[in-house]
């Protein structure tokens, strides 16, 4: 996924009764999640024809910390290239003296993850010039230290064919071991693939802007399409239309619809379009999603409908970890702005499906009245169920739902408290939490 940033949007009006909404404006800094709402103007221009790419970071050592999983480091690659990917080959190097202690992970544009190594070779020391080839003979932790060859991956590289390799690939190191502490020296990647002639997506290039899970729709909510030609190369963003409060349905050239019904844009480009899911796909079993680009034509394809498909932005901007939530004086909630036990927080979310009184798709929510979700929403802190006092779409802003959840009194204090909502018999797509004091 690219870097993104928010559209500015009227800042909520306050609210007094059981249902408030926070009226706090949401930022980059705070949110890096929620900017899938729409995509940053500020981005590399997209490489000439090729059929490789490669890439490398470029940052000095990052240092690992030692058994947390709050605090696994990350180092991204953004990919300019829109390939339609046929194979994808890391080298890393990482200096640790116990390379058992670590879980080295590569997450793809789209979120899709792929586990390089799992905690390999007892007692030896650092990946040096270490490839990961899924057509290696070895498999990794096969030669041990694993060295300046190739290995095959702990999972399949080979899960990334046939996505598209433009966006932000980013790499993940977990020390899940006491006593050793090491860094990330760099990483690189270099893809395979072919262009495509027009635009391009698949079912599950298709995905949540919360979870980045694809494959499936739902009524509302926001999504992210993956694709190639599908856009315009320099990325673009949406602005409200101020007369009629709403998002545009064409944009740069850029339409999408869902069975005929226009899609809100939020952002479009050549590799990614942000869009919202036309609330009149509720009730359907299935529903073809076109997308035209004036420059190169129109692609079609039809996936699956479910009445809900709930999700909880994050702010890794990867779909799971630390959940997008306030505490009740505006705060985001991380380690150092704990929840206490008793107190309301709000989560933001998308997919949780028709609300009441209905909301058009595309414009931006009322604050009076509140959209309430039309089906009964539950959460769980912890192993505790936990009061939800609100359950719909935030005010001022368009597919973004806001859950307000009540810690349970109960609640055992530390860093990383999981927490999720469930409607009806479906629960969130996307493993999150928060932290209480």
């Amino acid at each position: 996924m690219k870097p993104m940033t928010l559209i500015s949007l009227p800042r909520p009006n306050a609210l007094s009764h059981r249902a408030r909404v926070s009226a706090w404006r949401f930022s980059w800094s705070a949110f890096a999640l929620l900017s899938l709402i729409i995509a940053a103007g500020a981005m590399t221009t997209p490489a000439q024809a090729q059929e490789q790419f490669t890439a490398q970071s470029n940052h000095p050592p990052v240092a690992i910390p030692d058994d947390d999983a709050q605090f696994a480091i990350e180092s991204s690659i953004f990919v300019p290239a829109d390939l339609i990917i046929g194979d994808v080959n890391v080298t890393v190097n990482i200096q640790h003296p116990a390379i058992s202690d670590l879980e080295v992970d590569l997450f793809a544009p789209n979120g899709e993850r792929v586990r390089l190594a799992d905690e390999v070779c007892p007692a030896a020391a650092n990946f040096e010039g270490t490839i990961f080839d899924d057509d290696s003979a070895v498999e990794i932790g096969g030669t041990c230290p694993p060295g300046a060859a190739s290995y095959r991956p702990d999972d399949d590289l080979d899960e990334f064919d046939g996505s598209f390799s433009g966006g932000v690939w980013t790499l993940v190191v977990k020390d899940t071991e006491d006593d050793n502490v090491g860094s990330l020296i760099g990483w690189s990647l270099a893809i395979n693939g072919a262009f495509a002639s027009g635009p391009t997506f698949s079912s599950n290039s298709v995905v949540s802007g919360a979870s980045f899970l694809g494959g499936a729709v739902a009524p509302g909510e926001i999504a992210a399409i993956f694709g190639t030609a599908l856009g315009p190369a320099q990325g673009e963003s949406a602005q409200i239309d101020q007369a009629t409060q709403s998002l545009p349905t064409e944009l740069a050239g850029v339409r999408v619809s869902f069975d005929g019904v226009p899609a809100p844009l939020f952002y479009v480009s050549s590799s990614q379009l942000n869009v919202q899911v036309p609330f009149e796909v509720a009730g359907k079993e299935e529903t073809t999603i076109r997308v035209d680009f004036s420059d190169t034509g129109n692609a079609s394809l039809t996936v699956p409908v479910l009445m809900s498909g709930p999700a909880i932005f994050t702010l890794n901007g990867r779909g799971q970890g630390r959940a997008v939530a306030l505490n009740p004086n505006g705060s985001v909630n991380d380690v150092n702005n704990p929840a206490a036990p008793g107190a309301t927080v709000s989560l933001f979310a998308t997919g949780l499906g028709p609300v009441e009184p209905d909301s058009p798709t595309g414009r931006l929510a009322p604050a009076s009245p509140l959209a309430e979700v039309e089906a009964e929403v539950t959460a769980m802190v912890g192993q505790s169920p936990a009061q939800v006092s609100f359950a719909g779409l935030a005010p001022g802003y368009v597919g973004l739902y806001q859950v307000n959840v009540i810690v349970p009194s109960d609640t055992q204090a530390g860093q990383i408290i999981p927490i999720a909502l469930s409607i009806g018999d479906r629960g969130v797509e996307n493993l999150t939490w928060i932290t209480v004091r």
